[in-house]
């Protein structure tokens, strides 16, 4: 082989090397958009200007289109997306950020849902042994829960009793004495139902007879429905589009020296009382 066929066979060499070698690094690079020292796989830098997601049109948060693989039939998890459009339902869409999962499309901005149940009627109780009255308003009610998370159900039940029944002083006139206390109380347990779990909570109240100088301390005062709030709070996950169904009730357990045969009263419709509620609120992801 002549000299000039070696030198250029080794200049060809060299220049196929540096070639690969040059493509190789095209691979494996980083790519930097106002950078020349990109940090990461793409390193975009700016002190004036944002980076703008691809802006979609979605429809429902189970379905992926319009948004599609193009090397693939299934749209690959992590992929992302700016929503611009607003849609109503179980599966309703606001814009802002979203992610496919594998199976839907899930929001980056916190979203807020807030819905509650009030006792619609009065409600006066016996003392049974365990049988628990429902509360109306409360009974059988149901939501549908608009996103995947977590949601706080919170109860507020409000119990008082009725006059208290015996009320004299149990000494003669002439020793009657003023400002006499007479008391009767009652007890027992308000209970949550979420999808078929019960939570209980005991409580209590009590009502007082002020006498007066009367004789056997008649012509006092009665000091009754002193409402006495219980809460029970419970946190619960649900997925989008479940239904959760509640229930609000109450077992009278004991009671003593109170007027009327159902001496427990179960929350007040009127101005001075509080109706027994359940309040629920999406807490998040």
């Amino acid at each position: 082989m002549s000299f000039i066929n070696k030198v250029l066979k080794n200049h060809l060499s060299i220049l196929c090397y540096t070639f690969f070698l040059f493509f190789t690094a095209l691979l494996n690079a980083q790519v930097g958009v106002g950078t020349t020292s990109p940090k990461g796989a793409l390193d975009v830098t700016s002190t004036t200007t944002g980076f703008l997601m691809p802006r979609i049109v979605l429809t429902a948060t189970n379905v992926s289109s319009p948004v599609t693989n193009p090397n693939g039939p299934a749209l690959e998890i992590g992929t992302m997306v700016f929503n611009t459009n607003t849609t109503a339902g179980t599966y309703g869409v606001i814009p802002g950020l979203y992610f496919w999962d594998g199976v839907k499309w899930v929001s980056q901005i916190h979203r807020n849902y807030k819905t509650s149940f009030s006792q619609s009627d009065a409600l006066t109780v016996a003392t049974t042994s365990g049988a628990y009255s429902n509360i109306t308003g409360l009974n059988a009610k149901t939501f549908i829960a608009p996103y995947d998370g977590e949601y706080q159900i919170i109860f507020s039940g409000y119990l008082g009793a009725t006059p208290v029944f015996k009320k004299t002083t149990n000494v003669g006139a002439s020793r009657d004495i003023d400002g006499y206390a007479a008391t009767g109380f009652v007890e027992g347990n308000f209970r949550l139902t979420v999808n078929g779990t019960n939570y209980d909570k005991y409580s209590y109240s009590i009502s007082l007879y002020r006498s007066s100088n009367g004789a056997n301390g008649s012509g006092g005062s009665d000091l009754y429905q002193l409402f006495n709030e219980v809460t029970i709070i419970v946190t619960i996950n649900l997925t989008s589009g479940a239904t959760c169904t509640l229930n609000g009730a109450y077992t009278g357990a004991d009671n003593d020296n109170t007027t009327t045969p159902n001496p427990h009263v179960v929350g007040s419709l009127g101005t001075l009382g509080n109706k027994c509620e359940i309040n629920i609120a999406y807490m998040g992801k």
